[in-house]
């Protein structure tokens, strides 16, 4: 055995403590990933950090369902689940000593949290674990790091100039060169994946928001024989977008649609009929949600020699703020703005 998973993110209890979200996260977990495990002999765990959602609150639906089909599971299959406490798992976001990790899962013995900067061992390679870094442990982290001698890290870090979601980047944290002695530094905290310099950024494994539409999610896997590390691509989705245009041909209806959000973007829709017998076969398969956008335009009666091209969300707000004129900085402007963005799609089912 010389091979072990590491998963970003998990946010337990997220969207407001969402049944469908919750369902959807277990499944992964069921369907997905222990499979991958028990297929390929891979018993342990290391998690990034946000294993929890909430700071102040916990929903005991939820936490029954986690408790059942996550955590007495990797306990009862023998496997060994290494946490890194993130800032969502914080009572406050300057301090590590109250967090939710401790509080619900101490009595598992096959779990090991780590609230404080340390050396551990994955079958004889040593990887310096760094939770999320305050104000009240900067100082112990810094020198950790500089007596280290490991030649892996893996924390849940905010470093500049990476993805926080698929084409939002963030700007402040801390600079990469800080941790450039490091081969390799492994880090939760943004929800996209993404790889500089030394540093790679699991992102989360599955969906969870309509930000993480059409992103690659997953697992990595990490061989401490080789010091390679490989990424297994997640099957299932949670959101679909459809378009449906009748000019060119009725679409087909999505396939494996029950619990997931579908977003029918409508171009042009000539025969109420059809699109009737269109929705109504989406909403036979049960959805959790359906949005239809109705963005119909007779583009006979339009004069323009440039295609017109349809913009998600981010990118609208990203050309609106270039098009204002304004003496504030515009990129701090879009990051403010996408961020409030994604804030709110995290409380909308």
């Amino acid at each position: 055995m010389s091979e072990f998973v590491i998963l970003g993110d998990l946010h337990l209890g997220a969207r407001n403590a969402s049944p469908v979200l919750c369902d959807y996260q277990l499944k992964y977990f069921e369907d997905e990933l222990f499979p991958y495990m028990e297929k390929h002999k891979i018993s342990t765990i290391l998690q990034l950090g946000d294993l929890f959602d909430s700071r102040k609150f916990s929903n005991h639906i939820i936490l029954k369902q986690w408790k059942d089909r996550f955590f007495d599971v990797l306990e009862s299959k023998g496997y060994t689940l290494v946490t890194l406490l993130g800032n969502h798992d914080l009572a406050t976001k300057n301090s590590l000593s109250i967090n939710t990790p401790e509080l619900f899962l101490s009595d598992y013995s096959n779990i090991t949290i780590v609230n404080s900067p340390k050396e551990y061992a994955f079958f004889g390679v040593n990887f310096l674990l760094v939770p999320w870094v305050c104000l009240e442990n900067q100082v112990q982290v810094k020198e950790i790091i500089d007596n280290s001698d490991s030649l892996f890290c893996a924390g849940h870090f905010e470093f500049d100039g990476f993805e926080m979601q698929k084409g939002v980047a963030a700007h402040g944290g801390v600079a990469p060169k800080e941790y450039d002695k490091f081969d390799l530094v492994l880090s939760g905290h943004y929800h996209t994946r993404s790889k500089k310099y030394n540093i790679l950024y699991t992102g989360v494994p599955y969906e969870m928001t309509w930000a993480d539409f059409n992103d690659q999610k997953g697992f990595h896997v990490f061989n401490t024989k080789t010091h390679k590390i490989s990424f297994v691509k997640t099957k299932k989705t949670l959101f679909q977008r459809v378009e449906y245009n009748d000019k060119v041909s009725v679409p087909s209806i999505p396939s494996n649609v029950i619990g997931t959000y579908i977003k029918v973007v409508v171009i042009n829709k000539t025969n109420p009929y059809e699109f009737e017998k269109f929705i109504n076969g989406i909403m036979l398969q049960m959805p959790a949600d359906l949005k239809i956008t109705d963005i119909e335009v007779d583009f006979d009666d339009i004069d323009v020699e440039d295609e017109l091209e349809l913009d998600d969300t981010k990118t609208l707000i990203g050309k609106f703020i270039e098009q204002v004129e304004t003496d504030l900085d515009k990129d701090k402007l879009k990051d403010i703005m996408q961020s409030l963005y994604l804030s709110a799609l995290e409380v909308t089912d």
